[in-house]
């Protein structure tokens, strides 16, 4: 049922430049991203229609491939209601289990949730073209005894700005997290004096180094603004000086 929507919602795009569109979206969810407890027997995301007529809401996982088709992502995790028709104003509880199956204990695990709202079609509008509408949000799965606080974890990213690798190529500033915790940015710059160059919204896993690529050079001195969501969904602001390369991982 997944796939074969999905592959009408392709022909709809298709179609989009001939009709009139409709993009209202009714789909409501409390928070923008989930943490998932080892400890815990299921995550409870809350759901809602805000809108006047009933919706169709598709609900899976993926491993960070949007394009990859659902019905063939194999996730540790079920949901309790992949398929639902919700009402008008109606609210539920979409719950989210793990299977036991073997992940990384010694750091978080990144999944994405998809969410598709499929509106329904009114009589008398039938010359009008309904869009679906998606969502996509991060669910990270948490071991047991993590170490560090995932709050201080944003702070303790070492920045450093390294020089192009070869002609033709961009110089990039290099985010190292050692820490067993995504940092998941809504705002990056890296500022010179009143120059900022914005970086996007990357979200940097654990225990890697992510390169950044500057659409310009930047000097030695260059500051990193940044904003980070919490496990609260709260942001907090901090800025981080780029310093000289640091050592190899262990």
């Amino acid at each position: 049922m997944i796939r074969r929507c999905l592959h009408r919602c392709g022909l709809a795009l298709g179609l989009s430049l001939a009709l009139p569109a409709s993009v209202d979206a009714a789909l409501n969810v409390v928070g923008s991203r989930f943490i998932y407890p080892a400890q815990s027997e299921a995550l409870s995301i809350r759901i809602g229609n805000g809108g006047q007529r009933p919706i169709l809401v598709q609900a899976w996982l993926d491993r960070g491939d949007g394009s990859a088709d659902p019905s063939t992502v194999q996730v540790p995790f079920v949901l309790s209601r992949p398929l639902s028709r919700v009402e008008p104003q109606e609210k539920y509880a979409l719950q989210l289990r793990y299977t036991g199956e073997p992940l990384p204990d010694d750091r978080e695990s990144l999944f994405w949730l998809n969410l598709l709202e499929v509106p329904s079609r009114d009589e008398g509008r039938d010359n009008l073209l309904l869009l679906s509408y998606r969502l996509r949000m991060k669910v990270l799965f948490r071991p047991r005894g993590l170490p560090g606080d995932p709050r201080a974890a944003a702070g303790q990213v070492a920045w450093r700005l390294l020089p192009a690798a070869s002609p033709g190529k961009l110089a990039v500033l290099e985010a190292d997290n050692r820490s067993p915790y995504h940092v998941s940015l809504t705002r990056l710059e890296l500022r010179e004096g009143d120059v900022a160059i914005a970086l996007g919204h990357p979200t940097l896993p654990p225990f890697s180094r992510t390169p950044l690529p500057l659409p310009k050079p930047a000097r030695a001195g260059a500051r990193v603004h940044y904003e980070v969501v919490d496990d609260q969904g709260r942001i907090e602001v901090g800025v981080a000086s780029t310093g000289p390369p640091v050592a190899e991982h262990p």
